[in-house]
């Protein structure tokens, strides 16, 4: 069956049809839209991926160089700024 498209032509010039018919079964449809069966990923796949960016390391490795330069009770303070900067900022936004 060929279903026209009402009311394109006025926008594009020309009208539009599809080769399918309006009317199709759901168990038709269904079949078009059948989804491949994929076994589940073991846990220890997903943590393998999730450290592969480089991303966890890089930010340890960037921790410990901040300590060597201004030792530990220094980054503590400056942690402790941070957040208390934040929260204010937080709060002035609300």
């Amino acid at each position: 069956m060929l279903v026209e498209t009402p009311g394109t032509d006025e926008y594009t010039g020309r009208s539009v049809s599809f080769e399918e018919d309006a009317h199709e079964s759901g168990v038709a449809m269904e079949e078009d839209y059948a989804l491949e069966e994929k076994e589940d990923i073991p846990e220890y796949a997903i943590l393998a991926a999730g450290r592969s960016s480089g991303a966890r390391p890089l930010a340890r490795n960037l921790m410990e160089e901040l300590d060597e330069v201004v030792g530990q009770n220094q980054h503590l303070e400056m942690t402790t700024m941070r957040k208390e900067r934040m929260m204010t900022m937080t709060r002035n936004k609300l």
